[in-house]
């Protein structure tokens, strides 16, 4: 059933919960739009018919306590009402235990919080917090997705049906540039990508080297081709190998990315050393493969940006790509001995 939210209502599991002010639903409805993309189950009050004050209350205690995770909206709007239905489903998320995510949408400030509302304010803003404030609602959306991912709210699909990146009945890639035909899309990707990735390893992005830089390394290479470039990916994939489960990539990837900041980014490395940590960092983003396509050409920017700022200047265009595949597969079972002398070989002193 459609709600207000503008979004079809979902209660199959897994499901999240949307608890938000009602002057805001205009404000989330791009919102909900983006992460139903994502094949997101999403179920919120504006979408159930009210027979009666206490079924009302019912249906929503119950949804909240079947939810994976519970979104609260937080807004000026909250604090101006009497009686915040917001605050009671908070309380209602406490009762059940639940995984809470808090979506700060306004800067709200100290002064405009009514007496009644300090203690629970000061609650609130220990949870997990989403500061929205600034963000388009996309941005927004894919903060909301990723803590979805940590917390196993999406529904995964198999890579043999799956309909969420190909045509039906295919396996080509649904694509900005409406190419039907496998080589000839390769070749388009290759004539796209290609000057973008060299341009991206000579006037790197600014920022910290985390997931969010891969994912706009990955977005910058491929977002002329693909509407979800810099997303996650919501299927399991293998070739080779058998890459990450969907649900565990988050968990994966901050892992990793905090390995490589209690590095310093290898700035503390000398010599061949420099080669055997970007090796594993290399193998161990490959074996993740975040992303439904393009996984290697993101990983190898990204590990030449990181190389570059320790001396070493890699240039994939002269590696073997069997040297390669059988160090990412030797990598992938835990030896990064083949992969570091490929970087090795590489390296253009």
């Amino acid at each position: 059933m459609s709600g207000y939210l503008g979004i079809e209502v979902c209660d199959e599991k897994p499901f999240i919960f949307f608890s938000y002010n009602t002057e805001d639903q205009k404000r989330l409805s791009n919102i909900a739009l983006e992460l139903q993309k994502h094949q997101m189950n999403i179920w919120y009050d504006k979408g159930i018919k009210r027979i009666s004050e206490e079924e009302w209350q019912e249906q929503i205690a119950l949804h909240i306590r079947d939810a994976e995770i519970v979104f609260f909206f937080i807004s000026h709007g909250v604090f101006s009402k009497e009686n915040s239905y917001v605050r009671k489903e908070y309380d209602v998320a406490k009762f059940w235990k639940k995984k809470i995510c808090v979506v700060l949408l306004d800067k709200v400030e100290d002064s405009i919080i009514p007496a009644k509302y300090v203690f629970w304010w000061n609650e609130v803003l220990n949870k997990q917090c989403i500061e929205a404030v600034g963000l388009k609602d996309k941005e927004t959306a894919e903060e909301i997705y990723i803590e979805c991912y940590k917390s196993g709210a999406v529904r995964i699909t198999d890579q043999n049906q799956d309909e969420i990146y190909c045509f039906k009945n295919s396996s080509i890639l649904k694509n900005k540039l409406n190419i039907i035909d496998e080589m000839e899309l390769s070749v388009a990707i290759d004539e796209i990508v290609q000057p973008i990735a060299r341009e991206l390893i000579e006037m790197p992005f600014k920022g910290v080297y985390n997931y969010d830089y891969l994912r706009k390394i990955h977005k910058r290479l491929y977002g002329q081709i693909f509407e979800w470039a810099g997303h996650t990916r919501t299927v399991n994939i293998s070739d080779q190998l058998q890459y990450c489960y969907c649900n565990y990539i988050i968990p994966q990837t901050d892992k990793l990315f905090k390995e490589l900041k209690e590095e310093k980014y290898l700035q503390n490395c000398q010599g061949n050393q420099r080669y055997s940590r970007l090796a594993y960092y290399l193998g161990e983003l490959n074996a993740i493969h975040p992303f439904r396509y393009g996984n290697q050409v993101a990983q190898e920017v990204f590990v030449s940006i990181v190389a570059k700022k320790v001396g070493c200047n890699l240039n994939f265009d002269a590696a073997g790509r069997n040297d390669l595949v059988n160090g990412y597969i030797c990598a992938y079972n835990g030896d990064f001995k083949l992969l570091e002398q490929v970087l090795k070989k590489i390296d253009d002193h």
